[in-house]
């Protein structure tokens, strides 16, 4: 059997954006019948460890089933760039920061829906629950087009290239 890989979700602080990704990204794989085989994680570039997610954040996940009340906030140093594991940026910036590990590394809106005008989910912190909301719903619809990723990967039994 071969060892399960980890889609990790980024994030500034890995309290907002990051956390509801792998919070209702967990839900979404249990769905597509493949939380046996991928792992799902996130963390902060600049996170101040063990701090609880955001209320909003909590609250809008809820909304969808998902549960932030256990997450505590990770840094990057926590990810493991293992072979076969895989980087979800939520900004440019993210992803530029992340050029530095061995594995594959990709912006959410590289998953975004055909014709999305925009390329990353801009930080709720410190916003309304519906800014909040705004940045949930940006995630889950990236979700569709992630999957079919994933599962194309496990066909292939290999490694995407990035196109870095």
């Amino acid at each position: 059997m071969s060892r399960r890989r980890t889609v990790y979700f980024v994030c500034t602080g890995n309290t907002c954006r990051s956390p509801m990704a792998e919070a209702l990204f967990r839900l979404e794989l249990k769905r597509a019948g493949l939380d046996g085989i991928f792992d799902v994680s996130s963390f902060g570039l600049a996170a101040s460890p063990g701090v609880p997610a955001s209320e909003n954040a909590r609250r809008v996940v809820a909304e969808k089933g998902a549960d932030l009340s256990a997450h505590r906030s990770r840094r990057a140093t926590d990810a493991a760039p293992r072979p076969g594991n895989i980087f979800v940026a939520m900004t440019p910036e993210h992803l530029h920061a992340l050029k530095t590990l061995p594995a594959p590394s990709f912006l959410i809106g590289d998953f975004f829906p055909e014709g999305a005008s925009a390329r990353s989910v801009p930080d709720p912190f410190g916003g309304e629950e519906d800014d909040y909301r705004r940045a949930r719903d940006a995630v889950v619809s990236a979700f569709p087009r992630l999957i079919a990723f994933l599962e194309k990967m496990r066909g292939e039994g290999g490694e995407e290239n990035d196109g870095r």
